[in-house]
């Protein structure tokens, strides 16, 4: 048996030659594409845009209105105030909380019963998610634990004053950056 490249002339007609794809019918196939690509990207963004203004507006419902905020101004010149002090809010800058934190105590005990805290700290760039479930879950320990609310320099913490988070915002100069990853939560600070 004897292979043939090449039909022969009566079988030729069989098989036509395919046609020469024109590059204008491939040009006219990727442009159509890319434009269909690029609608759904447009509407999917217009969509997530719409959701997430639709997510903030209802976070004003379970958010008080009104705004609370500690007296800044007030300087903590005593011994109790240095050790409880009333509020978190101060105006030290980063330099001055780290030399403060650096003092070695001259005394080997301490003059008042300490006891023992858990300190909670939470980092946010906005409203704390969950804030009643928390306050629950502080509700009937006052006194074993601390709370600290990291924020965005310009974010003013807003909770009602029966809160565990009222008057617990600590002002910083560094810019907090949180990225949830599917496992963890990541922040990064730029000095």
């Amino acid at each position: 048996m004897k292979l043939r490249s090449k039909p022969d002339e009566d079988e030729a007609d069989f098989f036509p030659c395919p046609p020469r794809e024109n590059w204008s019918v491939g040009l006219i196939k990727f442009i159509s594409f890319l434009v269909i690509f690029m609608d759904g990207v447009v509407i999917g963004l217009s969509a997530s845009g719409r959701f997430t203004r639709s997510f903030n507006s209802q976070t004003e419902i379970f958010f008080p209105s009104t705004m609370y905020m500690a007296n800044c101004d007030k300087e903590f010149l005593s011994f109790k105030s240095f050790v409880t002090p009333e509020h978190l809010m101060h105006s030290m800058t980063d330099e001055e909380i780290f030399w403060r934190a650096s003092m070695v105590p001259k005394m080997e005990e301490y003059p008042f019963q300490r006891v023992p805290k858990v300190a909670f700290m939470f980092m946010t760039r906005g409203p704390l998610p969950l804030v009643q479930l928390w306050d629950r879950f502080f509700k009937g320990h006052e006194g074993l634990y601390s709370v600290y609310v990291h924020t965005l320099l310009d974010y003013k913490l807003n909770v009602s004053e029966s809160s565990a988070f009222y008057g617990r915002q600590i002002p910083s100069e560094v810019k907090i950056i949180i990225e949830v990853l599917p496992t963890a939560v990541s922040s990064f600070a730029d000095a």
